[in-house]
């Protein structure tokens, strides 16, 4: 027996190879551990990776054995590695769907394995309606296409060929889609429905889970149907399988040789149940067993990550730290080789310089760079401080304007008008305080005499005299003065 140090541990195995992943939380980060499987009850670690700091809660190898992805379900960050016959993992894509995901896993179309993740959503329910695909051999995206009926809850690759199966939610049926691509296969691949099978469940809600032998079907009232692998319409066995205080299911598992189905139910029961009980390995009933206090020993310790170990995010952003730094050490570079190059052409000119005939020489300080370029600074300072002056200048006359047509409104609303005809749709402003003067220029209107009104803005004097001023001033006191 071993102990696993770390949280939130669960398992998966390889179809093919003696290889278990044990993965988990460790300090916060999660990652994930190989094991295989030395005979008797060894196990060797033959490696390990630092996934993420999401949950990851599914892992799932392809059929073939030589493909796992790893998902973080609820961030929607899946990992779709590579596994080498002498078990090395190589990153294949790193890829953040921006949802959640219902359920991940790989299976093979055409001549290509592929990741089929079903992204949520739904915020309620645990289900989903869009399907991103992946290839897993080149790490591309690849478009589905196609009619599906949906939304589904659940994903099931089948032992045939090119095809899976797709659970709906709230439905007592399944769907059988088959999968195809081009010529070629690479790109774009299309999902058909091929045919539509009832299940046999009394309840409109069900789950499901498919190996190389038999394909299961449980649901919450505690039933459970056994089938071929190829999900036939028939079904091989219908049993209850639950407590009646049980309240349902939460996983259902058949073994690789359809022995015996393990149940999980909703208030963490475990039950085991055998499909044969004439054979005679198991007539006795299942003993649980102490645990074995060595398990505890640093021998018997499993360790998922090392403290030094960074997951692929921090990794990327290292990388990219130390590509910059890379980049920023050679331009540096570069421009000090400029600087030396322009130095030493100076020093050749000075050189030069020095040896023509006094008629023929320049002076110093025209080799004087740092003096011309002061010369230029100087120059671009001064027009700046001229540009700031003038745009202050004029902030305040538009300021002191304002302030000037705000006093006039306000005398204008408090004094000057008096009835409308109709509310909101037309204003009949007599102004009794102004009176024309009928001269010689009869577009002047007199002045209302407002006392200290002039000497404290002494603008206001100007925006009197101009006529149309005057009259906007006017108009927009009459407006701001309607009822609402």
């Amino acid at each position: 027996m071993y102990y696993v140090e770390g949280d939130d541990i669960s398992f998966e195995s390889s179809p093919v190879d003696p290889l278990i992943v044990v993965f988990g939380e460790v300090r916060e980060t999660y990652g994930m551990a190989l094991l295989k499987h030395a005979g008797g009850k060894e196990l060797i670690n033959v490696g390990r990776v630092c996934l993420t700091h999401q949950i990851v809660s599914r892992v799932a190898f392809a059929p073939t054995g030589r493909h796992i992805v790893a998902a973080a379900m609820s961030a929607g960050h899946i990992f779709i590695y590579e596994l080498s016959e002498d078990y090395k993992l190589n990153l294949v894509r790193y890829a953040e769907i921006g949802r959640g995901l219902a359920d991940c896993f790989l299976m093979q179309v055409g001549e290509f394995m592929r990741a089929f993740c079903l992204v949520l959503f739904s915020d309620k329910y645990c289900i989903g309606e869009r399907i991103a695909c992946i290839n897993a051999i080149t790490g591309k995206d690849n478009k589905l296409t196609g009619k599906m009926q949906g939304p589904y809850s659940k994903l099931l690759p089948l032992s045939t060929p090119d095809t899976l199966l797709a659970i709906p939610h709230l439905s007592r049926q399944y769907h059988i889609l088959g999968a195809s691509t081009e010529k070629g296969g690479s790109g774009t691949v299309t999902v058909k429905i091929v045919s539509i099978i009832e299940t046999g469940h009394d309840v409109r809600h069900f789950g499901g889970c498919a190996t190389s032998t038999a394909l299961i079907t449980f649901g919450f009232d505690g039933c459970v149907i056994l089938r071929q692998p190829h999900a036939p319409a028939e079904y091989d066995i219908k049993l209850i399988a639950s407590h009646r205080y049980g309240w349902g299911f939460k996983q259902a598992l058949v073994d690789g040789n359809s022995k015996y189905i393990m149940t999980l139910s909703q208030h963490k029961m475990l039950v085991i149940h055998y499909l044969n009980d004439r054979l005679p390995e198991i007539r006795e009933d299942v003993r649980h067993e102490a645990v074995d206090p060595e398990i505890f020993e640093t021998t018997h310790e499993i360790y998922i990550l090392n403290n030094e170990d960074k997951t692929y995010l921090e990794l990327q952003e290292e990388k990219k730290v130390r590509e910059e730094a890379m980049d920023y050490k050679s331009q540096r570079t570069e421009i000090w080789k400029t600087f030396d190059q322009i130095q030493t052409k100076l020093v050749d000119l000075l050189e030069k310089n020095l040896t023509e005939i006094p008629l023929h020489q320049l002076p110093l300080s025209e080799f004087n760079l740092h003096s011309e370029a002061k010369k230029e600074r100087l120059k671009q300072v001064k027009i700046a401080g001229e540009a700031e002056k003038e745009r202050e200048d004029i902030r305040l006359k538009i300021e002191a304007r304002i302030r000037a047509q705000d006093k006039v409104t306000a005398w204008i609303k408090k004094n000057c008008w008096d009835t409308m005809l109709s509310p909101r749709v037309k204003l009949f402003a007599i102004f009794s305080h102004y009176k024309r003067i009928q001269s010689r220029d009869p577009g002047r209107y007199l002045v209302p005499k407002i006392p200290g009104l002039y000497l404290a803005y002494p603008g206001i004097f100007e925006i009197a005299k101009n006529t149309s001023s005057l009259r906007s001033v006017v108009r927009c006191a009459c407006a701001l003065t309607l009822p609402r």
